[in-house]
């Protein structure tokens, strides 16, 4: 029987040590994969809950604002058939008609302000939106963070 010399046997760990190595590096890119699919779904699930969060609060405001501005469309005919009638009166030489212009600058102003009011919380979804959408990604993210734990200290 052939005794194993010392070359032999280190040419041996070797081939245990590499294939260990190797082994452990399979294992390291499997792990990897599977990390990133989870992550990948937890990021699909949460930007479809900030796109739901941020779309409900959205409708909610909006359809309170094009209800205002529904009752406002509303006005502005009754305004326009007072100034019909106004004209009218003028046109025949009625003093009282004056009066009547005064009341209807008055609410020509009401409907300018519901609309500026409108215009403003409009231009207010932008941010609003955006303001929703940078919520969620921080929660996101820290949520990210705590499932991935600490960071390793620095040597």
């Amino acid at each position: 029987m052939a005794e194993k010399t010392f070359g032999s046997r280190l040419k041996a760990l070797l081939l245990a040590l590499l294939n260990a190595t190797l082994l452990l590096a399979l294992l390291l890119v499997i792990g990897l994969w599977l990390l990133l699919g989870r992550a990948q779904h937890f990021v699909a699930n949460t930007a479809a809950m900030a796109a739901t969060a941020a779309g409900a609060e959205l409708r909610e405001k909006a359809g309170a604002q094009i209800a205002g501005l529904g009752s406002a469309a509303e006005r502005i005919k009754g305004v326009e058939a007072r100034i019909d009638g106004t004209m009218a009166k003028v046109a025949a030489g009625d003093s009282a008609a004056a009066a009547e212009l005064q009341g209807l600058r008055s609410d020509v102003q009401a409907l300018n302000t519901t609309i500026g009011s409108a215009r403003d919380t409009i231009v207010g979804f932008k941010s609003d939106a955006s303001g929703s959408l940078r919520d969620v990604l921080r929660e996101f993210l820290i949520d990210l963070a705590a499932r991935l734990g600490p960071a390793p200290a620095a040597p």
